[in-house]
């Protein structure tokens, strides 16, 4: 029984957004605009015969951002972004979404810029061969974020 517990504990801190930046702010504060980037991983010639492609990913991310009030951008160089992750096989499939922005540390005088995972959300499961019940679970992580992001900026 303790281990049961013990598993699903582990897979509610798993799956929950985390927030790594600070004890202030959420680190989702921004200037309002948002970039996305997709990354597709794997998506074999199963999931393109079920219709799940890299067109159709990002045309219904972008199409769900902006149906949600927000404006996804790209630019060089951003300071922040919204990395998307789809990889599906025949049976399986994990989405996720990070909010990653750039910060800035020094050690011993030498300067470093890297991006850090702010929040995110992140799902592992089977597909049965449903683009539908992909792109349900992707439109709840991207409703989530949106939510959190516009109340966090005031939007």
């Amino acid at each position: 029984m303790t281990y049961v517990l013990k598993v699903v504990i582990a897979l509610i801190m798993i799956s929950t957004p985390v927030n790594v930046l600070s004890k202030e702010g959420s680190g989702l504060e921004t200037n309002g605009d948002i970039t996305v980037e997709m990354f597709y991983g794997t998506l074999d010639d199963d999931c393109k015969s079920i219709g799940l492609t890299r067109e159709l990913l990002q045309s219904k991310v972008e199409l769900r951002l902006r149906r949600n009030g927000l404006t996804p951008v790209t630019t060089e160089d951003d300071p922040y972004y919204l990395f998307v992750k789809v990889v599906a096989t025949k049976t399986a499939f994990s989405t996720g979404l990070e909010f990653r922005r750039k910060i800035t540390y020094r050690v011993k005088g030498k300067e470093y810029v890297k991006y850090a995972t702010v929040w995110t959300d992140n799902t592992v499961g089977a597909h049965a061969n449903s683009k539908e019940y992909i792109m349900g679970g992707l439109y709840d992580k991207l409703d989530t974020f949106s939510a959190k992001y516009l109340s966090i900026n005031k939007l």
